[in-house]
C-alpha cells in the first residue's frame, strides 16, 4: 500500500497570520506536511508547518512514526512510502528500516560523511535507476 508524504505550501500572502513566512515556492504562506494512503490518496496524516520550515523539519520522524501507525491502522498490507529528496535523510532511512517499511526516496546528492554512507550501504539494499539525467532514486530490500 503506497504512502506519499510532502510539503504543500499554502498561499496566505497579504495576511499577518502567525507563522506566515517565505515558502520555497516564492510565496508568503504555511507549509503544511501532508502523508496520503492508497491509491485513492487518503489523507492519513498532516501537520501544520511554518512557512520557511524545511520538509525535514524537526519533528519530521515522529510525523512519519505517527503516518505509520495510522496506515496500520487502515490496512494490514505491506506498506510502500514514497517520498522526494526534500526528506532523504538516514533518520527516515532508520525508522522506515526498524518499522519493516519499505521505501523509495529521490536522493539528494549532496556530501554525506563517510560513516552514513558506510552505515547505509552495510544495511540496505540498495537499487539504482535514473529518471532524466540527475535523479537518483533508491529503494530499501530485505536482505
Amino acid at each position: 500500500m503506497p504512502i506519499d508524504a510532502d510539503v504543500s505550501p499554502h498561499d496566505n500572502s497579504k495576511t499577518k497570520k502567525e507563522g506566515v513566512a517565505r515558502t520555497y515556492k516564492g510565496i508568503d504562506g504555511y507549509a503544511p506536511m501532508y502523508a496520503y494512503v492508497g491509491m485513492e490518496g487518503y489523507i492519513a496524516n498532516v501537520e501544520l508547518r511554518e512557512g520557511d520550515s524545511h520538509s525535514q523539519a524537526q519533528g519530521t520522524v515522529e510525523f512519519f512514526d505517527d503516518t505509520l501507525r495510522f496506515a496500520r491502522i487502515i490496512t494490514a498490507k505491506p506498506l510502500l512510502v514514497r517520498l522526494d529528496s526534500g526528506n532523504d535523510a538516514l533518520d527516515n532511512i532508520k525508522l522506515f528500516i526498524d518499522r519493516d517499511v519499505d521505501f523509495i526516496i529521490k536522493r539528494n546528492l549532496r556530501g554525506e560523511s563517510d560513516g552514513d554512507v558506510a552505515w547505509f550501504y552495510c544495511n540496505c539494499t540498495v537499487k539504482y535507476s535514473f529518471k532524466d539525467s540527475d535523479a537518483e532514486w533508491l529503494s530499501h530490500n530485505e536482505r
